[in-house]
């Protein structure tokens, strides 16, 4: 009986309660075995890629479009926050091409959404928060969290993003049984490209 009148003090119901408990169980389940997970705030990100944060519902299924694109490459695991309800395509705490979904609802919720994903995932991965709010970095850096910044993560974007589409355009060069391969680079392991750009904030 007690819990039950913690809901009704709270207004919090017991179905959106379980709801809840089930959203991030399935949010740390699917990081499970991922060597990195970033926290990407898709806002700040749309911003850095196209001048404006305010995005309409394709624009932010076009930006979870790239994005994952980019994780899948990557191999890393990446959680999109938005400041904005819930698309009804992709609801809140939904996998969108295994890129997990969380909207704040507006601005002012936006770094408490973030830093309490960080603190659920925190443990299970290594968490990086994507971000350009610089008193969101204030409260990640005061919690001994991990920071890159939008334009860091935009660059990762583009390189990986501008190679894909290089071997997609060139035709594969032939190359006679006496001519000895070319060498290679050494190859890079997954996440390399976005670590090895990762600036972080501490």
């Amino acid at each position: 009986m007690r819990e039950f009148a913690m809901f009704r003090r709270t207004g919090v119901t017991m179905k959106s309660f379980l709801k809840n408990i089930r959203m991030w169980w399935k949010l740390r389940r699917s990081v499970k075995g991922a060597r990195s997970t970033y926290i990407v705030d898709g806002s700040d990100l749309n911003q850095e890629l196209r001048s404006r944060r305010r995005m309409a519902p394709r624009e932010q299924l076009a930006l979870l479009d790239r994005v994952s694109r980019f994780a899948r490459r990557e191999n890393i695991k990446l959680v999109v926050v938005f400041e904005s309800r819930p698309l009804r395509k992709v609801p809140q705490g939904a996998e969108y091409r295994d890129v997990a979904v969380y909207y704040a609802g507006m601005r002012d919720n936006l770094a408490d959404t973030i830093l309490n994903l960080m603190h659920k995932l925190r443990g299970r991965t290594e968490v990086t928060v994507v971000t350009s709010n610089n008193q969101l970095e204030d409260r990640i850096r005061q919690s001994g969290g991990r920071i890159m910044r939008c334009s860091t993560f935009r660059k990762a974007l583009e390189s990986t993003g501008g190679r894909e589409q290089r071997r997609e355009r060139r035709p594969p060069r032939r190359r006679s049984a006496e001519q000895p391969a070319p060498s290679r680079r050494e190859s890079r392991g997954p996440g390399d490209t976005v670590e090895s750009m990762i600036d972080v904030v501490r």
